[in-house]
């Protein structure tokens, strides 16, 4: 696993360059009215557990960052999960990815305006709320990556970590 700050922007600029095709999938079938309203949260939990593995968010590669900086594997996932999960209404969530979703796009009006509009104007017109909310949601679990980085490493020298495997 890569732990690096550059390795960080570089995943999430590749996570901003496809959001287009994923707020196509998610709102896939909302060009009949109603019809693909169910498909948005699935798509959106699998977006959002992709970018989770891929910024090193996971349980597995905390616990790989805690081995590399001695760090507690409990406070560093405490630290994250406190990170990511700010501004939900509870620490327990049955989805965590849509609490997320929510509550840092939520401020923007997007889960508002596509639980609103979505079933009635469609995909042309929600897919790039979509996008624009998908873009709010890498540049949150970026940043949350950054700062669990800088939590590891506080009062350590900072070099770039690599494991293999």
């Amino acid at each position: 696993r890569d732990f690096s700050k550059n390795t960080i922007k570089e995943r999430g600029d590749i996570y901003r360059s496809n959001v287009w095709s994923v707020a196509r999938a998610a709102t896939a079938g909302s060009f009949v009215p109603y019809a693909g309203t169910a498909s948005i949260p699935g798509v959106i939990s699998i977006a959002y557990n992709q970018y989770k593995e891929g910024l090193g968010l996971t349980e597995d590669a905390v616990e790989q960052l805690a081995k590399m900086t001695s760090e507690s594997p409990e406070d560093l996932k405490q630290f994250l999960s406190t990170k990511l999960l700010a501004g939900t209404r509870s620490s327990v969530m049955k989805n965590e990815a849509l609490a997320v979703f929510k509550a840092h796009c939520g401020g923007m009006g997007m889960t508002t305006i596509i639980g609103l509009l979505f079933p009635v104007i469609g995909a042309h017109v929600t897919s790039p709320v979509t996008t624009k909310a998908l873009h709010a949601l890498i540049s949150h679990m970026e940043k949350c990556a950054s700062d669990l980085l800088d939590y590891a490493f506080r009062g350590k020298p900072y070099v770039k970590f690599h494991q293999r495997g």
